[in-house]
């Protein structure tokens, strides 16, 4: 199969969704079958150090093709975006190939035709990542993560928390996750981040100001519990899928979103259903280390088998064939 990805081409055109995805079908697919078009310029970064001020874990490092001389051939075009220069690129190939929308965005709304109006046709297939529990007008496509960056982990070594976020100088979403911080026993430092054992909370994302992804993956790798809880309208965030993957038995907001072959609860990670039950669930992970470790390669397991980006695009993969 050969698939047309179109994912945009801006500057600072990263989108976890859209380039975890596409890292995914080149897993399954070969690099030579998955197009993206125009070239989106965070896949084809020359090395982990060329990430742009953004410094986003999100950006890969593709070689850069000559991609027009592949522009044939297609039996699959996946949309990510709704940029309407996309509907000239689609028309101007083979209006008979199936389109399917990947809408990686934060809304939780249903915004099928939006890429409709985008393409000028229907879609063959609708996948949502903040698809949520019981709607039935989109095709659930949570975050994933890539298994090929996590290094071996040594679980027998794994010890203590690692919960590193942004709080966004304190806003909505930002004030939650101060609370659960210093709950914790983190205390505000100079720069005004917050700060503690296994803990930190910068107040915003720029680079040089925020640890790189290498160095937070270092303290992961090691680490043995980790925090998800987005405070936020949507439900999904990479460090979700990024605690699975780097073997941290997670406490997590409990899902508001469909997810396939879900994680499950006290197996998998511990859900809960507010800020303030956080604090006191790690600490009974910490205090019982057997348990956080068996729950943390369980977890791991589990995200290999079902939320890597690998199985995330055969899963893609599979629903289209099974829709046709």
């Amino acid at each position: 199969m050969k698939v047309l990805y179109l994912a945009g081409s801006g500057q600072h055109s990263h989108d976890y969704g859209a380039a975890f995805l596409f890292d995914g079908l080149v897993e399954v697919l070969g690099y030579e079958n998955v197009i993206d078009w125009p070239p989106n310029p965070t896949f084809h970064l020359s090395s982990p150090g060329a990430r742009d001020d953004c410094d986003l874990d999100s950006d890969l490092c593709y070689p850069t093709r000559n991609a027009f001389k592949h522009l044939w051939g297609f039996d699959l075009c996946i949309v990510a975006v709704t940029d309407p220069r996309v509907a000239g690129i689609y028309a101007s190939l083979d209006a008979h190939i199936p389109i399917v929308a990947v809408d990686f965005s934060d809304e939780v709304r249903n915004r099928r035709t939006e890429y409709e109006a985008c393409m000028g046709r229907p879609l063959a297939a609708y996948f949502k990542r903040e698809l949520p529990v019981g709607a039935d007008w989109g095709v659930s496509l949570p975050l994933m993560y890539p298994a090929s960056r996590v290094p071996a982990l040594d679980w027998d070594t794994k010890r203590g928390l690692c919960y590193y976020a942004t709080y966004h100088g304190g806003g909505s979403a930002g004030q939650p996750r101060i609370a659960m911080a210093e709950a914790l026993g983190a205390k505000r430092c100079e720069s005004g981040n917050f700060a503690g054992d296994g803990i930190l909370l910068t107040k915003g994302q720029a680079k040089g100001t925020r640890p790189s992804p290498e160095e937070y993956h270092r303290r992961m790798t090691t680490a043995l519990v980790g925090i998800h809880f987005n405070c936020a309208q949507n439900w999904d965030s990479n460090r979700f899928w990024e605690n699975f993957a780097f073997g941290l038995a997670q406490v997590a907001e409990k899902p508001r979103i469909h997810i396939p072959n879900a994680p499950e609860d006290g197996k998998h990670c511990v859900y809960v259903e507010k800020p303030d039950d956080v604090p006191g669930e790690v600490r009974a992970l910490l205090n019982d280390p057997d348990r956080a470790r068996e729950m943390a390669v369980a977890g791991h397991e589990h995200f290999l088998n079902h939320h890597s980006s690998r199985a995330r695009a055969r899963y893609v993969l599979d629903t289209i064939r099974r829709m046709a």
